[in-house]
C-alpha cells in the first residue's frame, strides 16, 4: 500500500524508523534498537581492542574506559526499553566481553563470569542489567512526576493500560 500526498508524491511504507535517536518497528518493539546499541557498543569494544588486551595498562583505567565509553553507549535510551530475555543475555554478554577482554583472559580458557568479575574487581558492583534497571525507575519516577497533560504522562500511562 502506497501513500499519495497531494497526488505529486508518493510515500512507500516502512516496517521501522528512527524517531529521536531511537529504532522503532511497525508493532511499537524496541528489539531492533536494542540489537542496533549492542552492534555499535561490539564496535567500540573492537575499536579499543588493543586497550583491553594491554598488559602496561591498569585494571581501574580499563574500568574506567569501560564505564565511560563502552556503559554509555550500551545504555544510551536504556531508560525506556523493554528488554526481552533474550536481549538481556546478549547485554550481558557484551559486558562479560569486556570484562573478559580487560582481565586478559580468552574464552577458550573457560573461566567463569563470577571468577573474570573478581578479578577485575566489580563482583559486588551492580551488572549493566542492575544499572540499567535503576535507570528505568529512575525515570518511571521523572515520568510520574510530570503534569498530567504532558505527552509522555499520557502516552505512559496508555502503554501501562495496553498492557494490563
Amino acid at each position: 500500500m502506497y501513500i499519495n500526498i497531494f497526488l505529486t508524491q508518493e510515500i512507500k511504507p516502512s516496517t521501522e524508523c528512527t524517531y529521536l535517536g531511537t529504532k522503532i518497528d511497525q508493532m511499537g518493539d524496541n528489539t531492533t534498537e536494542i540489537k542496533h546499541t549492542i552492534n555499535q557498543t561490539r564496535k567500540a569494544i573492537n575499536a579499543l581492542n588493543s586497550i583491553w588486551w594491554h598488559k602496561d595498562i591498569r585494571k581501574n583505567r580499563k574500568l574506567y574506559i569501560y564505564q565511560t565509553i563502552i556503559q554509555s553507549i550500551l545504555m544510551y535510551g536504556a531508560e525506556v526499553w523493554q528488554i526481552p530475555t533474550r536481549e538481556i543475555y546478549k547485554i550481558v554478554s557484551t559486558e562479560m566481553d569486556v570484562l573478559r577482554r580487560s582481565a586478559r583472559k580468552s574464552k577458550i580458557e573457560r573461566i567463569k563470569n563470577e571468577h573474570i568479575k573478581e578479578i577485575m574487581g566489580v563482583r559486588e558492583k551492580p551488572d549493566i542489567i542492575g544499572i540499567t534497571e535503576r535507570k528505568r525507575l529512575q525515570w518511571y519516577g521523572h515520568v510520574k512526576r510530570m503534569q498530567e497533560e504532558r505527552l509522555t504522562y499520557l502516552l505512559h500511562g496508555a502503554e501501562s493500560f495496553l498492557r494490563s
